[in-house]
């Protein structure tokens, strides 16, 4: 599934970055034509790659809607790819801060909601069962 858009890319960082970003023509053009497009849409999907090898785990059934977390996260990572080598110091740190938020999505402290703002349950998540507390205050009064 791919988290993000073409479209997404330009309301964030604007048709002209996108364009000069993923212009790979000589001569530079610096337009988003079919070929701009394409290499665009190969850094969405490479992005979108690197999030589920996080999320898949926890989130095997895969989404509906992505959550927009993982559309803002795919955002992020796509214009780090759309770098290429020359990758910009705000691109590193925030392709960086969204790796740690994978990192935490993957370990269960963050949580992906849905549409509605609902916390997503992971299938099959272990349920916790233990028996009453045998050693509490009252019962270890006068020691």
């Amino acid at each position: 599934m791919i988290y993000a858009s073409l479209q997404d890319l330009v309301d964030h960082y604007g048709a002209q970055s996108v364009a000069q970003l993923a212009d790979r023509q000589q001569p530079f053009m610096g337009q988003l034509d079919a070929a701009a497009v394409a290499v665009v849409d190969a850094a969405l999907a490479d992005a979108s790659a690197e999030i589920d090898g996080y999320v898949i785990a926890r989130y095997t059934q895969g989404f509906a809607q992505p959550p927009r977390l993982l559309s803002s996260i795919c955002r992020s990572l796509a214009w780090l790819i759309l770098h290429r080598d020359r990758p910009t110091e705000e691109a590193l740190a925030d392709a960086a801060a969204v790796r740690k938020t994978l990192r935490d999505v993957a370990q269960g402290l963050v949580m992906l909601p849905d549409a509605a703002g609902t916390p997503l349950v992971p299938p099959d998540r272990p349920a916790f069962v233990a028996p009453a507390r045998i050693f509490t205050d009252d019962t270890m009064e006068g020691f």
